[in-house]
């Protein structure tokens, strides 16, 4: 937010979770090539790895409030610059800045995940530019018949995987475009309330901690979407289950155009 601004905040938002989702949706079954591979060791040193790769990237990022107490310390003149060797560490950052095997199921995910890709950062785009009700309302009733869509694959013949894929590619699409509006929505209104009450959220402002509940509440339905999908399909079927999915998104398209992005206009004037 800080970085990018609220003009462009959109298609940032946009085009992270779309690698976010894509490596989701690839780790599962790349760890799986690779447990087969080379057992358990091999699946967590690469995770310990690239997890010390991530943390040692985040040592070195350089936030833009910091970057702006650099500027100042470089537009002092050059007597006091080089009596100062902490003055020149910024300038020298400045200049550096079971039902599939393995093959279908990774042929599956590519299909979802080309999606992602390709269609989060114009989702953001038009985020940015159109704001946050259109893109929520359009993805959330758009995904309403794709989910439906779901209940028509049977088998693990070839036929039935292709048009699974299909249809996975129809959602990818669809959960592209609601990746953005909420995390845009709750920057802008954070942001309004943050300009409000500047020292409430302390000096630092708040969208460390705004991200921060993101993520757990991106974590809490990553958790809990698995379990109660799966209860479902246990209780229901496989097809009652993306119909019940269907209808939630039915009812997040409702709420969305009520509430995000505020209250139309036309319930406006009734209210009045």
């Amino acid at each position: 937010m800080d970085t990018v601004g609220t003009e462009r905040l959109g298609v940032t938002t946009g085009s992270i979770f779309s690698f976010i989702s894509v490596g989701e949706l690839a780790a599962p079954v790349l760890g799986g090539v690779l447990y087969k591979k080379v057992g358990d060791a091999g699946v967590f040193g690469l995770g310990g790895a690239m997890l010390m790769v991530d943390f040692t990237m985040r040592l070195l990022v350089i936030e833009k409030t910091s970057a702006v107490s650099y500027s100042e310390d470089l537009a002092v003149d050059d007597d006091t610059a080089d009596q100062s060797g902490e003055e020149e560490h910024p300038e020298t950052a400045s200049e550096e800045q079971p039902l599939l095997g393995t093959e279908k199921k990774e042929s599956v995910v590519h299909s979802i995940g080309y999606s992602y890709l390709i269609v989060g950062p114009i989702s953001g785009w038009v985020v940015d530019r159109y704001g946050t009700k259109p893109a929520a309302v359009l993805g959330f009733t758009y995904l309403v018949p794709v989910l439906i869509l779901l209940r028509l694959p049977h088998g693990g013949v070839k036929s039935q995987i292709i048009l699974y894929s299909a249809i996975l590619s129809l959602c990818g699409i669809g959960l592209a475009i609601i990746g953005s509006p909420s995390i845009v929505e709750a920057s802008q209104v954070v942001q309004k309330y943050h300009k409000a009450n500047p020292g409430f959220f302390g000096a630092n402002g708040p969208y460390a901690q705004l991200y921060g509940v993101n993520s757990m509440a991106f974590s809490a339905g990553l958790t809990v979407g698995p379990l109660l999908s799966g209860g479902l399909r246990d209780k229901i079927g496989y097809g009652n289950m993306n119909l019940a999915v269907a209808g939630l998104a039915l009812i997040t398209a409702v709420l969305s155009f009520l509430f995000v992005g505020g209250t139309p206009q036309s319930i406006k004037t009734r209210k009045r």
